[in-house]
This record gives structure tokens, sequence and C-alpha cells, in this order.
């Protein structure tokens, strides 16, 4: 069952893992047929590598001797695999595709034209001919590239083996790079369905990450993500990965990191076992890798000192890299997993009791059926897989052992795929005859047992599931009923065999009325859904049972139906129309079922569409209560019925259980706002269909049964509204109390407001009858009831704060500090008259005075300190380097995600090493080991733990790139490590912290600083005690000498644990070929010198910059598609905007474009958040993606003009209009969701915040702007009467660059992005428009458009503006010079940013122009004047541009920090420039004289 299992989901499409059956048609050997070549499951290595050798052999005597047949047979698919593989062959020479297993249209087409036919992107392409080339000259080698395997399915990683065959050709067969879905919740304590799954889930994702690597660095870090990155390699509930070399070292273990390095002889006598036993612990898991048991092994575990020994079972695979062999595996416990029963009060009684087992779950349709049939398949495969007993030893446990046995109905049973029964639970004596021999010697002649037998193997061969058959008990009615089996395949010893447990297809009995109690007239009591009893389990365990089970038979987890008895031929969908209709299977008396979609996407209305997402509280699919609640979410239901004890993601999060349970039972409060609380009981299940996910459920009141009304006590009185309770009688009023004794007196009196006063009256009659002060009172209590609750909550999240600020035993110290003085404290009135300042704390006062919140109170100073010696400890200190430049040019959100994701994976770290982490000072980490828990192997402790986060850290940068920004992987870690004595303790004060004192403190800083970046530099002191330890090969002596204040000269080392130990050795990186692979840029005639660009095989660093600003161009370009679709913008037609831009490419560029006013569109109110809402298309989004590609193509490979700065000018872009769309002085805690604060925005503005198109156009142009830069000014191109001069007379470069990312993006390739760009020709004039004037503003060396923008300056800003002009014009000219000056500020960024962010940049363009002087492309040597140049750059252009950014009064608070970062590098220019220059000298001619030996050594 893929529902119920679920359990068993994905884990069948793995079982083929350990199954050795042949391929179909032709090719025989050791393919592993139901592996799923959709993900990277450990079989699809061995299935793609097995498929494309076998198959190189067979098609190359194919085509030697009948060449026609050879290639139609392939495309006919007579070599592909029923679950996804297939071979691909191409031509060598020509780069065809010759054969395609699963698109023969392929055939005759390049790489390019396949890619570009599905819609991939052409970029994604480049090269990949020539690497499956050098794969199959390597003898057979992996390839990873892009790829999907339908047009209109996401795009992802493949990974291909590709072999040569008669040289002429290759062929190739891959499966998809995506992890085997886990099952969810599950854990590791029980070998459960999903326990199986996510072994080998994380064992095939681990394969595929370390086969991958393809340097030592890269096989590190995959290392030390198996062991530290707990998002990818470690499941909640308890799954994680271990890895060993076969020589015995561990290499990656999640929870016993702390060990890496050692082998198993030395890990056991620390979880006090014997050393032997991890001797053959090592043997028996590297035999396993070896094939043994094919992967599976059984062995006894700990992880702990304290921890009771278990049996585990584990998948194990090898890993052979650079020669190195090595194993990697997950395990999980061989413990059966407990069912809840369908008893609420024994379940409540259960949880109490660890391990208690549901033993008396009879055999219908019932939950706990379900549950403990899977609960026990899964039991009895792990018995089967273990390679500890020969087959004879698994079929004798299951036949005899009473683990293998559940109640008095539950058994497994298990035949040979030649139909012999092999073990039988529940009559032994079947052990040895077949299916019909079995019915014959029982006497039943209505079934046929030969076809049974075979529906129950191809269950078994379609991956596992449930069959619905019928069967006969025999002597007992000898009448048909239905069962179900859930049928499973085991391989062992070559040999194939399937199992099963079965369970009775029948609705349990139902109890419609009390057994106890009687109404009036002595009629029992129904049923009912208003109270709890034990008529309410009975009744919701059999309905839901009964629902449950006909999901799971009409659900892809039945594989066959073998039935004449009503056989279930209908879809889940039918069945939950069948439960919202009332279908009397379903429900009793008031009891009913609900099914819900465990999320939004999966959620199906009554027409079987998609509804619409609106939040993550699961979605009705079927109410047997009331039909209109299909297709809300937990969340609208509960709104509908005003619930407001419960927020519906939570209950929607408390239902979903684990699938292969069962189900379970939960308790919630029911209350209206008007008050009225009442506590619900509900059991739910989980199945599955076709990958998705729901839970089946059904609920009741907890409230007690109703009293015999016979039975009512003297003041209460039977319910007159259909109910069955007793409640209180009405009370009798006098007659003075009665309205009419007030209306006589009204009368006598003669008030005249008698209308009002009878409202009065009604009101107090009716108060008096429904004694509605009682509801009040219980309103009342709940509302305290909450308040207390909520009071909790505070707490308990108030104490894990305050415990993460200090270590346990300190904590302890303090609590118990506290509770002293508070015994021991002084009258109220003479505590009122000590100091205010030092009062003593409560414990609430303390955990509020540690968080730092606001209070008078400090700690009394008469307490004694908290402080103790720690003779041995060591300290590391990290610091990140470069951070602070990086930080300049960043958002400070930015800049809290580099540091939150960075601090969050170095304190995982250091809770599996024991390491405690005293704080965190900017980018500075400080840890400790030693302390409070002293032990004696601190200092190896902490090296291992500087190594983690060193190696952490330099996988995390990188991955942070695409979402941080250019730069980010070049941020480096530099550590500090120091031992000696440290002074400890809780610093009382204003915010009270744990805190080291002492001389080993500073030391260990000193450390750091005079590091060096990607090092972890250590002292002697910590040194020596490594070697104490015997890991003098961990550490070398650092060359020079380190000049310490207060200490002298000091000896140090750096630390370099070698790959004996955890492979911390020297870091190569693979270097990218020079391969270069020419493609049509589809520019015009006129650019006859870039009509073919050459494009190299790019570096990482370029991808990750094509990835970022793919991410940035995307979020703009959805706001622009948002905002036509909120507009109902009206789109021309495509022949009309192709014409439109036809006009474009004839005409060219020229300035006279330039406009000096680029009208806006005027405000339309538009919510902020409905901008990001809308999903751009698949396609849309690859364009985009080819485009960014192609142009950072068209880029130069100058030393500054380059992608990469383009990248750094579109991120200044990024940040300057983050501070336009949100000034600093504009409250913008709602986006544009209120309208006035929209308004206010957009005349703050000028309207930019209101034009997504604007803020995309100025992205691009920033993007665009440098493309073909040719590396030296426009007035060298005029002396060198440069082509491109004859068709721009000034403003070459920027109008070559416009120009040519212009004819690009017309490219055929890009019609769908083009459209999403601009849909109107209002859109596209503006785009156009905006594009031009943006670009040219970056030419600030042509005078006449230097004068045009002046002028414009002083009528946008002047005084006199507005007499002048209109207010619209006026409007429309600032917003457009505010524009210009924005990307003229972002082109020279590095001038107003970080000090060391404008050398880097200013050494660039040095090096750029030094280039061309040598080249003779300029006249005067630049570093003659370079010094003085820059104090004129910054005198005359760029302070007085960071002051007019500041005059704009829109970019808040960014325009003063470029002002002030312009100033201060101004300053230390001027007087450290000069030496600076020296230096850029002093490298220029020592790669001179590095190329002069290179060629020396060459000739």
């Amino acid at each position: 069952m893929k529902g119920i299992k679920s359990a068993a989901p994905s884990f069948l499409l793995l079982l083929a893992l350990w199954v050795t059956t042949a391929l179909a048609r032709e090719i025989t050997g050791p393919a592993r047929t139901s592996c799923d070549a959709s993900h990277d499951a450990p079989c699809s290595r061995v299935n793609s590598e097995w498929l494309a050798t076998e198959s190189a052999k067979k098609i190359a005597q194919k085509l030697i001797l009948a060449p026609n047949d050879a290639f139609p047979e392939v495309n006919g698919g007579k070599y592909n695999m029923e679950t996804g593989f297939y071979p691909f062959i191409f031509d060598r020479l020509t780069g065809k595709c010759m054969a395609h297993g699963a698109n023969p249209d392929f055939v005759g087409k390049s790489l390019e034209e396949i890619f570009r036919d599905m819609g991939i992107g052409f970029s994604l392409s480049i090269d990949l001919h020539n690497r499956f080339m050098a794969a199959a000259d390597n003898g057979g080698d992996w390839v990873q590239y892009m790829w999907r395997e339908e047009a209109d399915t996401e795009i992802s990683n493949k990974i291909a083996f590709v072999t040569g065959m008669l040289d002429r050709y290759y062929i190739g067969v891959g499966y998809a790079d995506l992890q085997l879905p886990l099952e969810l919740p599950c854990t590791d304590k029980y070998d459960s369905w999903c326990s199986i799954n996510n072994v080998l889930s994380l064992v095939g994702k681990a394969e595929t990450r370390l086969n991958k690597a393809l340097s030592i660095e890269q096989f590190e870090e995959a290392l030390y993500e198996i062991s530290f990155n707990e998002e990818e390699f470690v499941v909640e509930g308890g799954h994680y990965l271990f890895m060993y070399h076969y020589d015995g070292r561990l290499k990656a273990h999640a929870h016993l990191s702390r060990f890496a390095g050692e082998d198993l002889t030395y890990i056991f006598p620390q979880l006090n076992r014997d050393p032997q036993e991890g001797a053959d612990l090592h043997t028996a898991l590297r035999n396993a890798a070896e094939g043994a048991g094919d992967g599976w092994v059984q062995y006894p575990w700990k992880n702990t000192v304290d921890e009771p020994e278990y049996t585990k079972i584990a998948f194990v695979v090898k890993i052979v890299f650079q020669g190195e062999e090595y194993f990697v595996g997950s395990g999980y416990n061989f413990i059966m997993g407990d069912v809840v029963p369908g008893d609420y009060a024994t379940d409540l009684a259960n949880r109490a009791v660890a391990g208690a087992k549901n033993m008396s779950c009879p055999g219908y349709n019932l939950p706990c059926s379900f549950g403990n049939t899977l609960q026990l398949t899964s039991h009895t495969l792990s018995h089967g897989l273990s390679s500890s007993m020969d087959l004879v030893g698994v079929f004798d446990g299951i036949t005899n052992d009473p683990q293998f046995k559940v109640g008095g109905w539950g058994y497994a049973f298990m035949y040979d795929f030649n139909g012999t029964c092999v073990a039988h639970g529940g009559v032994p004596e079947f052990v040895g005859m077949n299916a019909s021999e079995i019915l014959v010697a029982a006497g039943v002649m209505q079934i046929d047992g030969g076809e049974l037998h075979d529906k129950f193997r191809q269950a078994a061969q379609m991956g596992g599931g449930y069959v619905l058959y019928d069967w006969i008990n025999p002597g007992v009615d000898d009448k048909l009923f239905q069962k179900v089996a859930f049928i499973f395949q085991l391989t062992r010893d070559g040999r194939s065999f399937y199992g099963g447990v079965g369970l009775t297809h029948e609705r349990a009995p139902l109890q419609r009325k009390l057994d106890t109690g009687s109404q009036k007239n002595g009629d029992p009591i129904p049923c009912s859904s208003q109270f709890g009893s034990r008529c309410s389990e009975i009744n919701s365990q059999a309905i839901l049972g009964q629902g449950l089970g006909d999901l799971v038979l009409a659900s892809s987890e039945t594989k066959v139906q073998l039935s004449n008895l009503s056989p279930l031929n209908v879809s889940i969908h039918d069945i939950f129309s069948s439960i919202s209709a009332g279908n009397e299977l379903y429900q009793v008396n008031d009891f009913h079922i609900m099914v819900f979609a465990l999320d939004q996407s999966q959620c199906y209305n009554s027409s079987e569409e998609l509804s619409p997402h609106r939040d993550e509280s699961g979605c009705c699919v079927a109410h047997g209560a009331n039909s209109s609640y299909v297709g809300l979410t937990w969340q609208e239901i509960l709104d509908v019925q005003n619930i407001t004890s419960i927020r519906g993601r939570d209950l929607h999060d408390r239902l979903v259980g684990q699938i292969d349970r069962g189900g379970h039972w939960i308790e919630y409060s029911w209350a209206q706002s008007s008050g009225g609380a009442r506590t619900k009981i509900a059991f739910s299940s989980r199945f599955r269909d076709n990958g998705k996910s729901y839970y089946v459920m059904v609920e009741y009141f907890a409230d007690a049964p109703p009293a015999t009304c016979d039975a009512c006590p003297s003041d209460m009185e039977c319910s007159e509204h259909g109910q069955y309770f007793c409640e209180p009688k009405m009370e009798e009023l006098k007659f003075y109390q009665t309205p009419y004794f007030i209306i006589l007196i009204l009368a006598i009196v003669g008030i005249p407001c008698l209308g009002v006063c009878f409202c009065w009256i009604g009101k107090k009659r009716e108060e008096l009858q429904n004694k509605e002060h009682l509801q009040e009172i219980d309103q009342q209590m709940q509302t305290i009831s909450q308040q207390m609750e909520h009071q909790k909550k505070t707490a308990s999240r108030a104490n894990k704060l305050v415990a993460s600020l200090f270590p346990q035993q300190v904590h302890d110290r303090i609590m118990q500090q506290i509770e002293e003085e508070a015994e021991h404290s002084t009258s109220e009135e003479e505590n009122e008259a000590e100091d205010p300042e030092e009062q003593t704390f409560t414990k609430d006062e303390w955990n509020n005075y540690m968080r730092g919140d606001c209070t008078k109170k400090t700690p009394k100073s008469s307490s004694t300190p908290i402080a103790d010696l720690f003779p041995g400890a060591t300290i590391s200190f990290a610091d990140i380097v470069g951070f602070t430049a990086w930080s300049s040019t960043r958002e400070p959100t930015q800049v809290f995600s580099l540091l939150e994701n960075i601090y969050r994976r170095f304190d995982r770290v250091a809770k599996r090493m024991g390491v405690f982490k005293v704080e965190t000072v900017g980018d500075c980490y400080v840890a400790v080991c030693g302390l409070p828990e002293k032990r004696d192997d601190h200092s190896v402790v902490i090296a291992k733990f500087a190594v983690a986060c060193l190696n952490t850290f330099k996988v995390l940068v990188k991955e942070l790139e695409y979402e941080l920004g250019p730069g980010t992987g070049d941020l480096r870690l530099r550590t500090g490590l120091h031992s000696g004595p440290v002074t400890a303790g809780v610093l009382r004060g204003e915010r009270g912290r744990f805190q080291l004192f002492g001389d080993t403190v500073n030391t260990a800083a000193r450390m750091e600083s005079t590091g060096l970046p990607d090092q972890i530099h250590v002292s002697q002191e910590t040194v020596d005690l490594l070697l104490d330890s015997g890991k003098s090969h961990w550490v070398t002596i650092r060359e020079e000498k380190v000049v310490a204040k207060g200490k002298g000269i000091l000896n140090t080392y750096w630390l370099q644990i070698t790959a004996a130990d955890l492979q911390e050795s020297s870091r190569t990186g693979s270097t990218p070929t020079d391969t270069a692979s020419t493609v049509s840029s589809g520019l015009g005639d006129k650019h006859m010198h870039t009509n073919q660009v050459e494009v190299n095989r790019t570096d990482d660093e370029t991808l990750r910059l094509v990835e970022w600003n793919l991410n940035i161009m995307k979020s703009a370009l959805v706001k622009v598609v948002a905002n036509r679709e909120l507009q109902k913008v009206k789109v021309a037609s495509l022949q009309h905007m192709l014409d439109l831009e036809q006009e474009f490419l004839a005409g060219g560029t020229s300035l006279n474009e330039v406009k000096e006013i680029v009208s806006l569109p005027k405000y339309a109110k538009v919510s902020f958040h409905q901008l990001t809402e809308v999903e751009l298309d698949a396609k849309i989004t690859e364009q985009l993606r080819e485009y960014i590609f192609n142009l950072a193509a068209l880029y130069n490979e100058n030393p500054f003009h380059n992608f990469h700065h383009a990248t750094h000018v579109t991120m200044s872009v990024v940040k300057l209009l983050s501070r336009i769309v949100a000034p600093d002085n504009v409250a913008t805690n709602n986006g544009l969701s209120n309208p006035s604060l929209g308004e206010e925005l957009h005349d703050y503005t000028y309207g930019i915040t209101s034009d997504p198109l604007t803020q995309f156009a100025v992205l691009l142009s920033a993007l665009i702007h440098d493309v073909d830069h040719p590396g030296v000014p426009n007035a060298q191109l005029v002396k060198e009467r440069d082509p491109l001069t004859a068709m721009y007379s000034c403003s070459t470069a920027e109008l070559n660059s416009l120009d040519l990312a212009w004819t690009l993006l017309m490219d055929g390739r890009f019609q769908d992005l083009r459209r999403a760009i601009y849909a109107t020709e209002a859109e596209l004039f503006r785009f156009r428009q905006m594009l031009v004037n943006i670009v040219l503003a970056t030419d600030i060396m042509d005078k006449d458009l230097a004068l045009l923008r002046k002028e414009r300056w002083n009528k946008a800003f002047a005084d006199e503006a507005v007499l002048e002009s209109s207010l619209d014009e006026n409007v429309n000219r600032k917003a457009t010079i505010v524009l210009e000056h924005l990307i003229q500020a972002s082109d020279v960024a590095h001038t107003m940013q970080h000090w060391n962010v404008y050398v880097k940049w200013n050494e660039r363009f040095f090096f750029e122009c030094m280039a061309a002087y040598r080249a003779g492309r300029a006249e005067k040597d630049p570093s003659e004047n370079w010094y003085q140049g820059e104090i004129g750059f910054f005198d005359f252009y760029i302070i007085p541009l960071a002051k007019k950014l500041k005059d704009c009064g829109v970019f808040g608070v960014s325009s003063a920090e470029y002002l002030t970062y312009a100033e201060q590098n101004r300053k230390e220019w001027e007087a450290r420039g000069k030496d600076i220059v020296a230096g850029f000298l002093q490298k220029i001619e020592k790669e001179d004289r590095r190329e002069k030996e290179s060629r020396r050594h060459s000739g």
C-alpha cells in the first residue's frame, strides 16, 4: 500500500536495490529492475553503469552483423528498462544523436538543438559533447549535466555513465540526481517501512554526493556535509549516515564525529564495548559493502555509554575515490514498531509504558489492523535482509517465533517465486506446499490457488503493495469473504520470494446505543459524538477503518484485485464523493469521517480542479457531515464555525501522523470566541495515492456520557431539546420577579419611556432564564486558562533562551542561588528599604534580566559571584576575513543572513562535538572546550572542531553566493587556538552573561589576528597537548615568528590534519579546460566581428554569478508580470509587437534617443504582497537564464570591465533601489498594502516605486552596460579608427553594449521573455527609453551628455523648477535624473564602499589600463599619474556624485553611507596611495618574471 504503507511508499521502488532479476528482452545480468531512474537510489548508479556497458557490447555486435537494425532497435526501446533507464548514442565526429531509447525524435540532432527543443536553454549544452567524449575516452566515466525528460517538467541535475562504442560512438545511461522522497514523520527506533525507505534515500544521496567529487577538496567537503549538515544528511526522527575507510578509520558520522580519524577498536572501548567487537563490526560492514547480504548487515550498537545496547540493520555501499576504498551506510533499529490501538483509554495507558504493543487488535478493517500489517511486514523483511543467519534460519523464525505474530489473527507468510510456501506463521504445516495444495488440504475448492499465487507474485514484482482477494475460513462458516494482504519481495542468495500479512476486509461491528442507562421512556440512549464513551471509540474506529480500507484499495498502493465479491473498481475521488454524500458505510448515528490532503497543492474540489493556495493547514477533500467544507483548509473551516481555541495549522500538524503506525489519537480544545470551551478527541490515519498524502479522521467530544434521565437529581431535569442530558431545572420566578410586576409599577408611575424599559425588562428576563451569569463565569475561566497556558509557553521559551546563554551547570547554580536568596530574604518592608538597584531577584526577574529586558533591579552584590578557575582548556577564535568589506556592499538583512547561517552551522558542530559556544562578537565566533565540563582531550576536540568549522565555512559561503551575491564565496575564515588556565563565570551587570577571562583568552585572540585566511593558527601550548595525545602529524611549524604584545616573539604552528585523520590537507581545485565551443549569437550583420561568439567553458564562480543575477532579475520580472495582471492591462497582439521590435532593430541606437524626460506611469493602487504571488512560467525563467548566460559570454576578459564587475554594479543597483522602494523616513511596515502609504511612497520617490518595469530596466541596464567593452576608453577607439566608431560617433562603447544586448534580446529564442517584460506598445517604448538613458548615463566622459545631465539636474531640483514646468513633467524629470545618478553611482560603487573593496577594483582597473599601455593602446604610462589622478577623480566626480545622491532625497541612509565612504577612501588614498601604486607595479613585475621563466623552460 503506498497509502498506508505508504510506509512502504518508495520503499519498493527501492527494494530492487537487492533484487537480481533479468533485464527485459535481451540483456541479462545484475540489473536491479525495480529501481527507478527518477531518483539517486543506491541502485541507480549500478543500473546506469551496467546498462550502458552491456548495451554497448550488444549494440556493437549488432552494428557489425546487422547494421541496419542496430539503431532502430535502440529507438524502439529494446534496451530500455521498465523503470526509466534507457541508452542514448551519439556520433563522436558529427555530434549528432544516432539513437535514443526515450525520444527517437532526437535522432539526427546535436545536443544544442535537443536542449533548445526541450526548452532547457542552449547555454546548458555548451561543451557537453566534449565532456561525453572525454568520459568515453577514459574507458567509461560519469558526467553530470542539466536535463528534463519532458518539455513541461522541471529541469534538474542528471548523472550519466558514458562509455565508448566501436571508437566512432559513445553511449550513455543516466538517472536523475534527486533524492528519494523521505518518509516523515518517522523514527529510526523501529524497523518500519519508512525506516527502510529513509535509509536507502540517505545512502543514495550520499553515494551520489561522494561520487560527484572531482578533487580531494570536494570529497572532503562531502565528508563534512555528511557529518555536520543536519538539513541534508540527517532525517528528522533519527536516521543518519556513517562512513569508514576500508582500513577502519571513521571518516564521517552524524553522532560520533568526535571520533573522526579513529577506528572502531578505539571507539568501542569509549562506549564500554569490547574492542574486538569493533573489529568484527568493521569486517561485517566492509563485507556488506563488497556485496555480502546484498549490502544489508545486522549488528549490535549503542551511540553513548549510558545507552542500552540494541540491534541495528544497516545498508552499506562501497565508495572508491582516488584509489582509496570506503563504505558509507545508514541503519535503523531491528525492533518491531508499536501501533496505536483502537481503544483511546488503552492508548493513554500505553503512552506511559515504553514498548507497549497492541496485541489485541482484531483483523477487521481497522486502522490498527493496517498498522499491525505494515509493522509486521516491515519487521519480517528486515529479518529476511539480515546477513547474520542463513535462509533456513530466516524462514524458521517467521514460522515459529512469536515476534512475527500479532494477536490471534496477524501472522506472516512467505513463498518462493515458484509457488512453494517456505514460511507460515499461521499454519506451520503449510510449509513445503504450494497454494493449490494448501487449498485442497483445507477443503477449499472455490479459490484457484495457482491464480492467487500469480497475483501475489505479480504484486511483489510491481514493487509491492496490497492485493484484494477472496478467502474462506475452513471449518468456521465456509463463507466467502474478502481479505487484503500487503505483499513485499525479498531477494537473498540469488533467490526471490514474496511475503505478506493479511487482514479481513470487513467493517468492524458498530455499537449504535449505550450499553447502560436509559431515557425517561426507558429507551436506550443512542451513542453520540457529543460525548466520549466506549461506543464512541468503537464507532470511530469502525467507520474510519472502513473508509481507510476502501481508500487504500482504490489507491495506487493496491497492485492487484482478485475478488469476485464486489470488486472495488473506483478511484479515491469516487470514494471522497461517496463520503461527502453521506454513504452509510462511513457513518453511524452522528459519527462521520473526514479526509484531508496534507497540503494545498494536493487538494481537489468536487470538480477535480486544484483549489487556490491559501495557507498550510491542509485541505478538506471529503466531509461526511457538511460537503460545503470540501475545498476549504482547516483554518477556513474553523473560521466558519467561529472556533478560536486552536489554529488550523496547529490542528493539521497534530493530525498528521506516521503512515505505518496505523493512526493516532489527539485531544484539542474546541471553543468559539464567545466562550464555552469543550474538549474534542480525534483519531487520524494517513494513506497515499500516486505520491500524494492524505489523512482520514473522525472526532467526538470528550464530555462524560449523559446521566440517565430517570435518575436525574431533584434540581435537574431531562433536556427538552432532543438531547439526552440532565440539565438544571428552570428557576420558578416569584410574581415580583416577573416583567408583569415591573410593568404594573411603570403604569402606575407613568414613566413615558415604556419602549426602552420593555427592552431592559426583556433582557433581564433572558438573563434569568438562560443563566447568562454562569456562561460569563465559564468564559472568564476559559480566558484565565488561556492566559495561563500562554504564560507557560512564554516561560518555557524564556527558560530555553536563558539556558542557551549559559552552560547547564552554571544555569543550575544560578537557579540554586536565587532559591537560597529567596529563602533568606528579609521582610517586604526591609527589602523595600534596600538600594532599589540591588534587590533580590525572583526566577522570572532573573530570566528577564539575563535576556537584557529593561528592569531597575540588578543582582545583589553581596551574593557570591559564580566563577571558577579551570586549569586546562582550549579556546578557539574564528574570524571572517573580508567580512567588513563584504558587508559594506550589502543590505543589513543580507549581513545578518550570512552570520546567522554560518553561526547556526557552527553551533551544530559545537553541540555534536561537546564544545561550548562562548559568544559571537561581530564576525568572530568564540568557543571553548575543557569547561564547564572538564575533559583531558580538550585540545584534540577543539582542533577537530576548528577543522570542521573551516570546512563547513568553505562549503557554506559558496552555497550562499547564489543568495547573497558575488564575493560571498571569496570570504575566508581565520582561526586561532590556544590552551591554558581560564577563569570563567557569570559577569553580572546590565546584561549578564557567561564570560571567559585571563591570559589564555587574550593569547587565543592574538593567534587568530596573526594567522592567515583558511588556516588554523596554533600556539606552542596547544601543540604540546596535541603532541602528548599522539597528534604530532597534525601540526607543522610556522616559519616566520609571531610578535605578540606583552609576550615577545612566539613559536607558533599551523594545524594541518592530514587525509589520514580528517583529510584536511592542502586543497587543490580542478581547473576548467580551455576547450571552446562556437555558437551563433544571432546578432545583426552590422556587428560582423561579433557574429560568432567564442564561449569558453565557464568557471564555477561565473556560473554562480549567472544564477545570482537570474534570481535578482526573476524577482523583478515577477513584479512586472503581476503588476500588469493587477492593472488588467490589455496586451497588444504578438504581430504588432514584433513589428515594433523590428523598427528598433533596423534603426540602431544613437544619442538622439536620449530623452530629457522619461515619463513614468501615474499612481495606481497596488498591493505589494500581490506583486510577489505570481508564479513565473518555467519557460520564461529558462529563457532569462540563457539570456544572462549569453550576456556573460559577450563580456571580454578584461581585468576590470568584465562580467564580474557588471554583477558588482548590479548588486549596488539592488541596494540603492531597495532604499528608494523603502526610504527610511517613510513607514513601510505593511509594504504597499496601505493605499495612502502607497500613494505617499509614489510621490516621495517620483513614481519609481509604482513601476516594476522601471526597476527591471535599471537592473538590466546595470548588467548590460559594459557588454563587449574593449578595455580602452572611447577616445582611444577614435584614435585607432575602430570600425565601431564609424557606426557610433560618440559614446562608442556604451552604444555598442546597448545594441549588442538589445539585438540578443530580440533573438527568437527569447520571445516569451520579451512578452513578459513588455506586452504593450507603451511598455516597450518606456522600457527601451529607460535602457537608452540609463546605459548612456555611464559615459561620464562625453561632454555633451554631461552638460545635458547638468541642465536637467538644475531644472529638476532648482527652487524655481516648479514654476517653469508642469508638476507631472517635473516629477518625471526628477525620476529620470535620479535613475541616471543611481547607475552612475553604482558604476563606481567600489569608490564609495569599504576601503578593501575600493583597492581591489582599483587594482583591477590599473592592470587593465597598464595592459592597454603595454599593448600600444595608450600613450601614457598610467602609473605616472595614477596616484594624483585618483585624488582628482574623488574631488571632481565621486564626492560631488555622492552629495547629489544625498540631495536627491530618496536614497535614505545609503546616500550618507556612500558619501562617508567616499570621503574616507579619498583620505586613505591620499595617505597610502603612492605605496599602493608601487605594490601594483611590483605585482606586474613579479608576473612578468614568472611568465619569462615559464617560456624559458617550455622553450
